[in-house]
């Protein structure tokens, strides 16, 4: 049981790994083409960036869920958890709200 909750928390990361790869693969194809200019660069570097900050509050935040998980908790405490995952995956993806 543990083990299944825990693979379902793994996919949490593919989304924004995905995106930061998507990024990464996008730079040298720009490059070759002629197509990347500095404010490119510096855009695609501060996306990066905020993939890496969103990541990083979402590591905080599983650390916290999963010391309550190894103990008994108070569902109004763990809901708000897990909202704060679902709303920095939306911004992840550029969903507003």
């Amino acid at each position: 049981m543990k083990q299944r909750c825990f693979l379902k928390k793994l996919q949490v990361w593919r989304e924004p790994l995905n995106a930061l790869a998507l990024l990464a693969q996008e730079l040298p194809m720009m490059h070759k083409k002629g197509h990347c200019d500095v404010e490119h660069l510096n855009s695609n570097a501060n996306r990066m960036m905020q993939i890496i900050r969103e990541i990083s509050k979402m590591i905080d935040i599983f650390g916290i869920i999963c010391r309550v998980e190894d103990m008994e908790f108070d569902v109004r405490e763990t809901v708000p958890l897990w909202k704060s995952v679902i709303h920095a995956q939306r911004q992840l993806v550029g969903i507003k709200g």
